[in-house]
């Protein structure tokens, strides 16, 4: 199993959180720590996704319920560079359609700041 890494980089109105390696029910709660301690209130969660290599229902749970949180505080919580068993994962629960979904960070980038000029 490839550990889980992750990092995050903030910028106006948005925390971006990389998620690099295999997220499973071991260590979807170290997952769901760090998002929790790094996003800020009211910002838009950009998860850069282009490192992940698994991804099971936890770890889904986890990006779901940012998204809940990020609903509920007026933003969004968006997916980018999905690829692989995480991108199928996605499709297959239809979280790729329920959730914004990007080619890369900066296309991600670029629509929240669209938003906020809007």
């Amino acid at each position: 199993m490839a550990p889980l890494a992750v990092t995050h980089q903030h910028l106006p109105d948005m925390s971006v959180i990389a998620i690099a390696g295999e997220v499973d029910k071991t260590n979807s709660a170290q997952l769901a720590d760090y998002v929790d301690r790094v996003r800020r209130p009211g910002d838009h969660v950009i998860f850069d996704l282009s490192e992940l290599s698994f991804l099971d229902s936890s770890g889904l749970h986890v990006l779901l319920a940012c998204a809940r949180t990020c609903t509920g505080d007026g933003s969004n919580a968006h997916l980018c560079a999905a690829r692989g068993a995480p991108a199928r994962l996605l499709h297959i629960t239809g979280v790729d359609g329920r959730l914004p979904t990007y080619v890369t960070v900066e296309h991600a980038i670029a629509a929240v700041l669209a938003t906020r000029t809007s």
